[in-house]
């Protein structure tokens, strides 16, 4: 079988269910009820009736309308849009934004005051992991020579529930990565 060449998809999805799996399950203690069950990249299937389920999607699957170009244009609280770093090589044009999510799931029927306990603690180790862990503040290069050189959490208006009716049984932390794309002769 041939070899396939990994993009930068494929690499942060990897690298993403590492760093959470680590965050919400490895140093976890079991006895914690709000360490996850399982995380998993993409849509959890109906054969994983884990009760807590984390999925990461590489692309954000709800409609991020409210301060979207803003949230996409990646622009800093000062409204400075020009921080890429030179050092890289990097303009505007040479530029991509990755926008994906990470969906907690608690699928068993809870009171709602145990369901927001739960809820909020997973929701911030995650919050805590993404920004944090020293795996997503390096360069990731994949094997087209695209290089994340940046990776952060962002807080997308209407979608912390799904963008739906409110449910204590389901988050979004919302995600963004920027890549450096090659320079083309």
């Amino acid at each position: 079988m041939a070899v396939t060449e990994r993009g930068i998809e494929d690499y942060l999805g990897t690298l993403l269910k590492v760093v959470l799996n680590e965050a919400l399950i490895t140093n976890v203690d079991a006895s914690d009820d709000s360490r996850a069950n399982e995380v998993v990249l993409g849509k959890p299937t109906t054969e994983r009736r884990q009760p807590k389920v984390v999925s990461i999607w590489i692309h954000h699957p709800l409609s991020l309308s409210k301060d979207m170009d803003e949230d996409v244009d990646g622009r800093r609280s000062s409204g400075d849009p020009n921080w890429w770093p030179s050092e890289m090589g990097a303009d505007r044009y040479g530029m991509e934004r990755i926008i994906g999510a990470i969906q907690i799931n608690i699928r068993e029927q809870l009171e709602y005051s145990d369901a927001l306990q739960i809820i909020s603690s997973l929701k911030r180790r995650t919050v805590k992991a993404l920004d944090t862990d020293a795996r997503l503040k390096v360069n990731l290069t994949d094997d087209f020579d695209f290089t994340m050189i940046k990776f952060e959490t962002f807080q997308a208006a209407g979608v912390d529930s799904g963008g739906q009716r409110t449910s204590i049984h389901n988050e979004w932390v919302s995600w963004r990565a920027y890549v450096s794309k090659p320079k083309c002769a």
